[in-house]
């Protein structure tokens, strides 16, 4: 979460992350990751004390129909497919290069595969 206030902050930091990549990526990273964060988080505000961050039942739970749930039964898991969608169209756009790529680097933000 500090991150990108650090990043504004000092953009040296995070010259070991600097890359080249086609202008057009950042444009599908934001046309689907901006949608799946909105979802993700009015999910959260819609569930209000029905979410737990452990799968457990909370006394008092109640089925969430309203809001989102009103439109999506599975919200998170939506939100979450919507980020699997960029990862799709990398493979097709960019193929191997994208595969080595993300074998290098890994799918879950974290340290390097490379770098142990």
């Amino acid at each position: 979460m500090l991150a990108p206030i650090v990043y504004v902050v000092n953009t040296r930091w995070f010259s070991f992350a600097a890359q080249d990549p086609p202008v057009w990526t950042g444009s599908i990273g934001i046309a689907f990751l901006a949608p799946a964060i909105w979802l993700l988080l009015r999910a959260h505000a819609d569930l209000d004390h029905n979410w737990s961050p452990a799968l457990e039942i909370i006394e008092g739970h109640r089925l969430a129909t309203d809001g989102i749930y009103g439109i999506i039964c599975h919200a998170v898991y939506a939100a979450v497919w919507l980020t699997v969608i960029p990862q799709a169209v990398m493979i097709d756009r960019s193929g191997d290069e994208y595969r080595a790529y993300r074998g290098r680097t890994g799918v879950i933000p974290g340290p390097s595969k490379a770098n142990g």
